[in-house]
């Protein structure tokens, strides 16, 4: 496999091919997909889990999010993902795994799935913030029922965020495009928006947390700004009302080329909404 030969300087891209063919062959019907793709994946499996203890971190960033479209064989990967938290160092990666953790618990059976909630559950105690985020959009992505705690989201992002930059789920924003669409910022607001789904009021309290205030502070501050203006002294005398026909118009005029449009907001690496190609022989 190319993926684990250590002279192959693209790995990381082939791991991400390999995670875009696993997901689509859970996608789609039975008859789009080639005969001789349940042998070859169930060949490569074994090999893929090897990688967990891959020294490339590169590697090991972008297999977390190959393993979890491999729901099939949840009971295989999730112990494999936990047994690797003990050993791992890299925050980004550690990350990963609690996501793909999560991601992959539908698939897990009765034997399986009980340890993995517990880790989870136990992981939103966890000194680090990051790792308490990810730890509620698991168990949020695990058990639908559950939404993430709010607060813990919020304490989240409004720390230190750059960890989630390595990760292939959230990612960076490229620097030609910082101008327009902001940073890693706005990468993690949107992979948690897309999580939260329909949950407009945690949306908007998330994006608040960014900009160091609370929607709900937000009458207060216009009141005071309204008792430092000053109040208009009546002028005495009654503007006669302007005839519609009559009233010029005032909008500024532009008088050269506009600014530039706007580029399109590249999507989040591995996990884009697109439909990706079906598996064929």
């Amino acid at each position: 496999m190319l993926a684990g030969d250590p002279a192959v300087p693209v790995r990381p891209g082939l791991l991400e091919l390999i995670g875009l063919l696993a997901d689509e062959a859970n996608t789609v019907s039975p008859s789009g997909v080639d005969d001789g793709w349940p042998d070859a994946w169930a060949a490569a499996l074994p090999r893929v889990l090897s990688l967990l203890d891959d020294p490339d971190v590169a590697v090991r960033r972008v297999l977390a999010s190959t393993l979890s479209s491999a729901r099939a064989d949840a009971d295989a990967v999730v112990p494999a993902l936990r047994a690797r938290w003990d050993t791992e160092d890299d925050g980004a990666v550690r990350l990963g795994i609690i996501i793909a953790t999560g991601e992959l618990a539908g698939g897990c059976t009765a034997g399986v799935l009980p340890e993995a909630l517990v880790w989870l559950r136990d992981l939103r105690r966890h000194d680090d913030a990051q790792i308490r985020m990810a730890a509620e959009m698991a168990l949020a992505t695990a058990v639908r029922a559950q939404r993430p705690d709010l607060g813990v989201l919020v304490a989240a992002v409004r720390g230190d965020i750059s960890v989630w930059r390595d990760t292939p789920w959230v990612g960076d924003m490229p620097a030609d495009l910082r101008e327009f669409y902001g940073g890693r910022a706005a990468r993690l607001l949107g992979w948690l928006g897309h999580r939260l789904e329909d949950d407009t009021a945690a949306c908007t309290e998330l994006a608040a947390a960014f900009i160091g205030t609370r929607p709900r502070d937000a009458p207060a501050r216009r009141a005071r700004r309204g008792r430092r203006r000053p109040a208009r002294r009546p002028s005495g005398r009654r503007r006669a009302p302007v005839p519609a026909r009559g009233r010029p118009d005032r909008r500024p005029r532009r008088l050269g080329p506009g600014p530039p449009e706007r580029p399109p907001l590249p999507s989040a690496p591995s996990r884009s909404p697109c439909r990706k190609p079906a598996v064929r022989g």
